[in-house]
């Protein structure tokens, strides 16, 4: 998403830029602030529905109120109030639908910032002359083509629970289509995909068309794969079910596969606040998403502005605090037009000052790039050979408010290093992100893990699973982060774990990601995509993940 543009730039010079940078004064008002704004608290309601107790002529089932049960469980060991879960056992028709309405108007006098997390396990079937997909409640007696009039349509539940609380997060997940079910009608025991809605995530136990197991003696397999990861610290809604995915696939033998469709438009963390006793306050990050080109100078078309590097800090900053356990006053976020050269190099001043030997810093640079050889020989002057080379082989990253035509405000790759390489001599390790067009380093640092995106893999944004845009580099190293990268079940994500992960996404072998010096792609940049510290710092965690 990055290079591309930059070779449409007409009049760029490369100077004097970095010698200015370094001479520069640090402005306090870049350091983090000491106190903090509390977030606010998540309100979260939860319904519960299991039905066992059906009629011989439907088929009893065995699991679904031991599947609602264990799921109560889960969502209060995560910190779900009691209070504000309902539970229906063995519903009928009208005990379903009112407590539906019970939970839609609690939802919708929650307002914003609130979680409902629906899940109903039990019969339910697609039937084939209006297409539709129905919850079957305890009281149908017979599955024949009136089964509708006693049945409860899915749309309506889903359609209900949108427009009576828009602005909330919802889960709403449906474990039914039996196996067993027994059918007198003409339709299908597995439901019909639905439409996505915007702020719901929409889940199956099993994909559309196909029915689920009700096999297992303390739940049936979605609900115990459910269950075991919504209690996980740190994992966001998209690795909570596709970890449930996963593991409903294991325990079926590969015959039965979840559904989800996502239309949450952030990242959602179903677990309460993290508690921990982990010393968390030596933990430091520098998040820059230059997001917003169209105060550079001059204003020139052909550099768009970059959606995915917002959304690459917001996710950073959300995985950071719940996983990692970093406070907010130790996250500087620098976003669209605040990201500029100054304000860069004051965030690097500030935490270096503050950092201290045995603290972490993690460094996100999201935005454009450029490497040296192309803005010189776009800009059309004549630069003494000597320097002309020196400049050839530097990276640059390109701030909001970068400045051409004065050859102000374009960061080296080496200003860059320079500042890592200050903060790992002083005893701080640094896991650094650089999801631009060119990797901005050409060498490895000591005690420094640093993921720069090829130039082959990071032309584009991606879309994280929601409306909004991520890089692509930056998506695949979060979601290892994340503990997808996590082997050995022990929670914590070595070095090494996650570099086999990000060679599983984007090279062929390990060999492919190793430092190669200064070896060129055909199209410009550093050949390698990673480049980690050779000591004994591979074989630890990166960042041990605070306890729940």
């Amino acid at each position: 998403m990055k290079q591309a543009s930059i070779l449409a730039i007409t009049l760029l010079t490369v100077a004097t830029t970095i010698a200015s940078f370094l001479s520069r004064e640090a402005d306090a008002s870049f350091l983090p602030r000491e106190k903090t704004k509390q977030p606010t608290r998540v309100k979260r309601y939860a319904l519960l529905i299991g039905n066992t107790d059906y009629a011989p002529e439907v088929v009893p089932l065995s699991n679904p109120v031991k599947d609602i049960r264990l799921i109560e469980k889960s969502l209060t060991q995560i910190g779900f109030d009691q209070k504000q879960i309902k539970r229906v056992e063995n519903g009928t028709r009208i005990e379903i639908l009112s407590a539906i309405d019970e939970y839609a108007d609690r939802l919708a006098a929650a307002g914003k910032d609130t979680v409902g997390f629906f899940y109903y396990s039990g019969h339910g079937i697609a039937l084939e002359d209006d297409g539709r997909n129905y919850l079957i409640p305890i009281d149908v007696t017979r599955m024949d083509r009136k089964v509708r009039y006693n049945a409860i349509p899915l749309q309506e539940v889903v359609d209900r629970l949108s427009q009576v609380a828009p602005k909330a997060a919802h889960f709403v997940i449906f474990d039914a289509c039996r196996n067993v079910l027994n059918t007198r009608t003409r339709g299908s025991k597995g439901f019909r995909a639905v439409r996505s809605k915007t702020g719901m995530l929409i889940a199956f136990s099993t994909e559309p068309g196909q029915t689920a197991s009700d096999v297992g003696e303390a739940s049936g397999p979605y609900a115990a794969a459910l269950a075991r990861n919504i209690v996980k610290p740190g994992l966001s809604h998209l690795d909570v079910f596709q970890n449930v995915k996963e593991g409903v696939l294991a325990s079926t033998d590969n015959q039965q596969l979840a559904w989800t469709r996502n239309g949450l438009i952030r990242r959602v963390y179903l677990s309460s606040q993290i508690k921990t006793d982990n010393k968390t306050d030596n933990r430091w990050a520098i998040l820059i998403g230059a997001s917003d080109s169209s105060k550079t100078k001059p204003s020139i078309p052909s550099i768009p502005s970059v959606p995915g590097a917002q959304t690459d800090v917001e996710d950073t900053e959300a995985l950071l605090s719940r996983r990692f356990g970093f406070q907010k006053n130790r996250i500087l976020k620098l976003v669209g037009q605040d990201a500029t050269g100054q304000a860069i190099e004051n965030a690097f001043k500030g935490i270096e000052r503050k950092a201290k030997r045995g603290d972490h810093l993690f460094v996100l640079l999201a935005g454009h790039a450029s490497d040296g050889e192309t803005l010189i020989r776009l800009s059309g002057r004549n630069i003494e050979s000597t320097q002309k080379a020196k400049l050839e082989t530097k990276l640059f990253f390109i701030p909001a408010d970068a400045n051409f035509r004065q050859m102000q405000e374009v960061l080296s790759g080496d200003f860059i290093t320079s500042y890592i390489k200050s903060f790992t001599e002083k005893g701080v390790r640094v896991t650094a992100i650089f999801d631009t067009a060119q990797g901005l380093v050409n060498q490895p640092i000591p005690n420094a893990a640093v993921y720069a995106a090829p130039d082959a893999v990071e032309s584009i944004d991606i879309y994280n699973g929601t409306s909004k845009m991520r890089g692509a580099f930056t998506n695949f190293v979060l979601t290892g982060l994340e503990g997808r990268a996590d082997k050995n079940g022990d929670g914590m994500m070595t070095y090494r774990e996650l570099r086999a992960h990000l060679t599983k996404k984007y090279f062929e072998n390990e060999k492919a990601i190793t430092f190669r010096g200064n070896t060129r792609s055909p199209g410009g940049g550093t050949k390698a995509g990673l480049f980690l510290g050779q000591d004994k710092v591979l074989d630890k965690a990166i960042l041990q993940p605070v306890k729940q």
